[in-house]
């Protein structure tokens, strides 16, 4: 089979992958948020989903804003990462920062001001 990637995305940032609907036909996606889930649960939930496939992830795409709770969510990824495959792993975590979320937004706040 092809490569195997586990999407986790930032609840937040769903609205700004631009090919979100393509990662979740994947069936490979575990949305997510730290501030508003316990971080055992979210690393549960990525343990759980990386021990699915019978060959194994070979990467996590992880999509996250630049909030201190999505940087967060980095290290809970990571933390998932070494628990399940322990420190000599060939899992890579990819982190994809999103950023710009919703310009048009502060183009308004700008005109507003």
């Amino acid at each position: 089979m092809g490569l195997h990637v586990l999407y986790v995305v930032a609840l937040c940032a769903v609205s700004a992958c631009e090919d979100f609907d393509e990662k979740l036909r994947s069936g490979n996606v575990v949305v997510v948020c730290p501030s508003l889930e316990d971080p055992t649960l979210i690393k549960e939930k990525v343990c759980n989903k990386l021990t699915q496939p019978k060959d194994g992830f070979k990467a996590v795409d992880l999509s996250v804003r630049e909030l201190p709770c999505c940087q967060a969510l980095i290290s809970i990824v990571s933390e998932a990462l070494r628990d399940l495959v322990g420190e000599e792993s060939e899992k890579n975590i990819i982190p994809i920062y999103v950023r710009d979320v919703e310009p048009h937004l502060m183009e308004k706040v700008d005109a507003e001001l």
